[in-house]
């Protein structure tokens, strides 16, 4: 089971943040400072649906999670020439980019933990706050704070897993995260003909006319894909925390997916 990273992106170190490309602590001018970090250990705040019963409380309805604020307290410390650099490095990953509507990487690897990634977007309102005070100005010193949300709130392992199955082989898919990541599914295929995708701990199975790439936003390069059933709805298999026995039927596949948090 190879873990993979993409080319062009470096394994982070412990306590080493990337954010769209600016290194942050393990050694560097910029590292957090205190308080550190701030939304990236809560759970996303959960907005629900719920419509008034005809008695009492309510009628339950779906349940989703919020776009995640983050807050990073970054410290610089170096001559004042190069904190005018460090400032312009900054707010160039800060700004919002050309479409106004993209996002940035941001990977983050705590002491003892493994390394993460989530995308984001400068945060409504004032993003980034640098005071001008007499540190500053005289010793190179300054506190940086940067705020970011994230439309999608799931946070991902920065690793990709892999796993190879052959035709009518079931394989055990362990999520070390904590979090069932429903949308999107937070895994991808590489599929090489007509078959039938089951988690078959949970009764959750897609069937896909021909070969194809399934990416994670669950959209295909070729064919369709249908329930059980041949319903039209399909019950996307989910990987809930934990392991999942993933099984399929009819093909061979490439499977790869990402811790969720």
């Amino acid at each position: 089971m190879p873990d993979i990273l993409e080319p062009g992106l470096d394994p982070l170190s412990e306590h080493q943040w990337d954010l769209g490309g600016l290194l942050i602590g393990a050694g560097g001018a910029l590292c957090l400072g205190d308080p550190g970090d701030d939304g990236l250990d809560d759970v996303s705040e959960v907005l629900a649906e719920d419509v008034a019963g005809g008695t009492d409380g309510s009628q339950p309805a779906f349940a989703r999670l919020a776009p995640r604020a983050i807050t990073l307290n970054v410290f610089f410390s170096g001559t004042p020439a190069e904190l005018a650099d460090a400032i312009d490095a900054v707010r160039k990953v800060v700004s919002p980019l050309p479409n106004r509507a993209g996002t940035r990487l941001l990977r983050f690897r705590r002491v003892g933990e493994v390394a993460k990634r989530i995308a984001v977007q400068p945060a409504v309102g004032k993003p980034l706050t640098i005071p001008g005070d007499r540190n500053r100005l005289l010793h190179g010193h300054a506190p940086i704070t940067i705020r970011l949300t994230a439309p999608d709130p799931v946070i991902r392992s920065d690793l990709a897993h892999e796993e190879a199955f052959t035709n009518g082989q079931t394989r055990e898919i362990v999520n070390a995260g904590t979090l069932t990541a429903v949308s999107p599914t937070a895994w991808r295929a590489e599929i090489a003909g007509a078959c039938t995708v089951s988690n078959v701990d949970w009764d959750e199975h897609v069937a896909f006319t021909a070969a194809a790439t399934v990416r994670e936003d669950r959209s295909l390069t070729t064919g369709m894909c249908n329930g059980p059933g041949g319903l039209l709805l399909p019950r996307w298999p989910l990987l809930r925390p934990g392991p999942n026995d993933i099984r399929i039927a009819g093909s061979s596949m490439t499977f790869r997916w990402r811790d969720t948090w």
